[in-house]
């Protein structure tokens, strides 16, 4: 049958249309490969931060549309639009999402992301597998995750290859573990090695008070050593919730090192739930003069809502030279606005390489008592200083602006 010219016609105009979308689609898709990386990722700004708002808002519909045209312009849209969907909107699409993120786009965080989810929900079979992808694609923290998983499983040295990778990468954490395993390996110039990384090397993050103390420990004398080889049995026990054998070697290690009954006070505290006895056996403890338990006593008092008592404990401490509680005091101060009693004691912990202490200091020489030359030599302090505790990104970058913000002044 012959095609009217009327039909004809309009099959010519529908082709024409076709052609002109499909020319208009390739013209959109030649513009973005063209665009520059700067107006690229202007572009994902914009489209992400009104993705934000309205998920924040609880327009998941709207914030849905912002993170599609986020994608066009930088693919990490899809972890962002898949964590919307397991924290709000419905957990399983979220995980499935999270999976296609990583299978099809290779976004390495959602591996990491998945991988800490199933090791929350102790599936650690699923764990490894998505840490493993993580560590893989130079994840510090799916490389120290799967390390520590290795370890669990008595792979020590599958997980001191990771720990290792994770160490070049200044992980304080996978160092810490290093000179860890190495001391029950009775390797000592490892150690040795590790411990000179950890607090010879600047601007390493995240060094705790508590890493700092048992590293003291592994290099104390014969009797140190068997003490915190017992406390690391406490503990694993604790954690199992084995508790009379988390006691029985918690009362071993106190006949051996004083400094035990702190751990025993504090296993009683918080491990079982036995308060009264834990701040008995505290209070012991710091009437045989034993170092940590007046600011164990101070956190304690703090916790339970009774300020007097606990900045009685800490100025004891502080007394004593324990930087913590110097910090603990300093900050009190500050917050009346005493600031030259709170220079004093934020003095103190920073000169024993307390990195929040150094922070306080510098913002309160910046804005408090407007003394820029301390200011400025605070933050150089925090930047060029190897071994600070308690370190973070955030200390770091407020010292850099610091230093930007005073030097445009003077």
């Amino acid at each position: 049958m012959k095609k009217s010219p009327k039909n004809k016609c309009w099959a010519r105009n529908i082709r024409r249309v076709l052609i002109i979308m499909a020319m208009f689609l390739m013209t959109v898709q030649c513009a973005r490969f063209f665009m520059t990386e700067e107006k690229k990722q202007e572009n994902y700004t914009k489209m992400i931060n009104l993705a934000f708002e309205y998920e924040r808002d609880g327009d998941f519909k709207n914030a849905e549309k912002f993170y599609k045209r986020a994608a066009r312009y930088d693919n990490f849209a899809y972890y962002e639009w898949a964590m919307m969907y397991y924290q709000n909107i419905d957990s399983e699409k979220g995980l499935k999402k999270l999976e296609e993120a990583y299978n099809k786009y290779k976004i390495v965080l959602a591996a990491r992301t998945l991988g800490n989810i199933k090791y929350a929900k102790k599936d650690m079979k699923n764990a490894k597998k998505w840490f493993i992808k993580g560590a893989e694609g130079e994840d510090v923290e799916s490389q120290y995750y799967l390390a520590l998983i290795l370890e669990e499983e008595k792979n020590i040295n599958e997980a001191e290859k990771w720990y290792k990778k994770a160490a070049e990468q200044e992980d304080s954490a996978a160092i810490y573990k290093l000179i860890y395993i190495n001391f029950f390996k009775g390797n000592r110039d490892q150690m040795i090695k590790w411990r000179k990384e950890l607090f010879e090397t600047k601007g390493i993050e995240k060094i705790s008070w508590d890493m700092k103390e048992n590293i003291d420990h592994m290099f104390g004398n014969e009797q140190e050593q068997q003490y915190f080889r017992l406390a690391v049995d406490g503990e694993k026990y604790q954690d199992e919730s084995r508790y009379k054998d988390a006691e029985n070697r918690y009362i071993e290690a106190a006949n051996i090192y004083n400094g035990a009954y702190v751990d025993l006070g504090l296993f009683y505290y918080y491990g079982i739930g036995d308060k009264e006895k834990g701040k008995e056996i505290l209070n012991e403890a710091y009437k045989k003069g034993i170092k940590g338990a007046d600011f164990r006593l101070g956190v304690i008092a703090y916790a339970e809502k009774h300020k007097d008592e606990a900045n009685k404990w800490y100025n004891i401490s502080a007394e004593k030279g324990n930087p913590r509680a110097q910090f603990y005091i300093a900050l009190d101060y500050d917050e009346k606005k005493e600031f030259k009693k709170a220079e004093k004691f934020y003095l103190l912990s920073a000169e024993q390489k307390d990195a929040e202490a150094m922070y306080n200091l510098m913002l309160m020489y910046l804005n408090d008592m407007k003394d820029k030359k301390n200011a400025k030599k605070w933050a150089n302090s925090i930047l060029e200083e190897a071994g600070l505790i308690n370190l973070t990104l955030n200390i770091k970058n407020a010292a850099k602006d610091t230093l930007t913000e005073v030097d445009e002044k003077i």
